[in-house]
């Protein structure tokens, strides 16, 4: 009995690890001592980030499947769900590093981060509609309380009663998607959707797929569906925007990219169009949003509007291995760019304000070149590792003939790249209004991290390129 109930979870072995642990830190967090419940909740939670990431590095490239063939652990689903472990337990070290320094800490933070964690790890081994599903909603339903976990804070409850509705609505169009899918072809199951639509009428389908990619859109926040990401990242507490931008982002793409690549790759036709007219869209909408902002975070909301409209282009090449690629060096990015919100501490405060940035180039040397270097990395300015992920998508894209969406999309990146120039000038000429506080060692080890890979791949990339490739072969199906 248990070998077998082993064998149906086994390509969820890692998750329910975390899960389990993450119950653990529940009970703990509600029967402990008062003095003791946060910290028995954090040692479980970081034992279960920890046992999980070995688990999934143990099993190699090897693939596993469920015996009621509802998950599969292969090789594309492991490499994303060991970058998500990676990049959840950073956010956690965020979250518990601020909570400590603004006096909320509270034992339910990690607990919500590690259910959050589980889910996506969950979706991205869904070998059916259903179980990706339940999946997404179970990774976002712990990010909804997140956003509101200041909750004596005006600008904390708003961001999460907006991110309810946003969740609500972008999961309705999925469910809705999923369920004319399932009308027209009679399965849900990955591996027979595709057979069933070779016997469909095409066109019948094609609500349903537009239902589901603005549902995918929609929790990314890419264009046209982007207007709520400024006004809700502002208000979420500074780690859960950060975690939202980059693990659950992360995890939104990723999902969707299987679904693409796998079950719905019937639908070429339908995607490429779409995908390359949001793409342009998206890249112009948030580089000229960027030239206006004066909040950090809403910068950073802006920035990644711009990321996502080059993750549609990465999809619509449709190759997995370039689009990981992309998405891995994007997370690290992005990662590096929020441990640069997080990092604004003036005294007992954090500061949103880009006003902030003026004259660290004096005051903050060390610092303010790890920003410039995240800055240069992440808007694409040559040579740094944001141009080089860019050149290698706009070379696949040009094969396929897709020369003028590219040509756009790069005079819209330098738009951004301006936004990004201004506030570096501003750090090197203008004279220091505030000092800078110390950070805790995570947020240097994210920062120095980040800059690292944005220098260290500002050269040509083509070995690690070709090395992603052979080892991100997508086993699906």
């Amino acid at each position: 009995m248990i070998v077998d109930a082993l064998t149906v979870f086994l390509p969820l072995l890692p998750e329910a690890f975390l899960t389990l642990c993450a119950l653990f830190a529940l009970g703990a967090g509600v029967f402990s001592r008062v003095d003791l419940r946060k910290t028995n909740a954090d040692m479980l939670v970081r034992i279960g980030f920890g046992g999980a990431f070995v688990l999934l590095c143990l099993t190699g490239r090897e693939t596993f499947f469920s015996e009621d063939g509802l998950f599969v652990s292969d090789g594309y689903s492991r490499f994303v769900r060991i970058a998500i472990c990676a990049l959840g337990a950073l956010s956690l070290s965020f979250g518990q590093g601020w909570l400590k320094y603004k006096k909320y800490a509270r034992f339910e933070y990690p607990v919500l981060l590690a259910f959050s964690v589980a889910g996506a790890g969950t979706a991205l081994c869904a070998e059916n509609f259903l179980p990706l599903f339940l999946g997404l909603e179970a990774a976002q339903l712990p990010l909804c309380f997140l956003a509101s976990y200041k909750r004596q804070g005006e600008r904390s409850t708003e961001a999460g009663a907006k991110y309810v509705l946003i969740s609500l609505l972008s999961s309705g169009f999925i469910l809705f998607g999923i369920s004319a899918l399932y009308a027209c072809l009679g399965t849900l199951d990955f591996s027979m959707t595709g057979k069933a639509a070779a016997q469909a009428d095409t066109a019948a389908l094609l609500p349903s797929l537009a239902f589901i990619a603005a549902g995918f859109m929609i929790k990314a926040g890419a264009a046209p569906f982007h207007s709520w990401a400024a006004s809700v990242y502002e208000g979420m507490p500074s780690p859960v925007t950060a975690y939202a931008a980059v693990v659950w982002r992360l995890a939104v793409w990723a999902v969707f990219a299987k679904v693409v690549f796998y079950p719905l790759a019937f639908a070429e036709a339908f995607w490429s169009p779409v995908f390359l007219v949001s793409a342009v869209f998206g890249v112009y909408a948030g580089a000229f949003g960027a030239l206006t902002q004066t909040n950090v975070k809403r910068l950073s909301a802006y920035t990644l509007t711009v990321s996502n409209g080059f993750i549609l282009l990465a999809l619509q090449i449709g190759e997995p291995a370039p689009f990981l690629f992309f998405v891995l060096i994007d997370a690290v990015l992005a990662a590096g760019l929020f441990a640069v919100v997080l990092s604004l501490r003036i005294g007992g405060d954090l500061s949103e304000d880009i006003g902030t940035f003026a004259g660290q180039g004096r005051a903050k040397p060390v610092r303010a070149a790890l920003y410039a270097l995240i800055f240069l990395g992440m808007t694409g300015f040559p040579p740094f590792a944001g141009f080089w992920r860019r050149f290698f998508l706009f070379e696949s894209a040009v094969k396929n003939g897709d020369l003028a969406p590219c040509t756009l999309m790069m005079a819209g990146s330098f738009v951004l790249a301006y936004a990004y120039l201004k506030i570096i000038r501003r750090m090197y000429s203008a004279q220091p209004k505030d000092d800078l506080s110390s950070v805790p060692l995570s947020l240097k080890a994210a920062l120095w991290g980040a800059a690292g890979v944005s220098l260290l791949l500002s050269v040509p990339v083509s070995p690690v390129f070709e090395a992603a490739e052979r080892a991100l072969l997508f086993t699906g199906g």
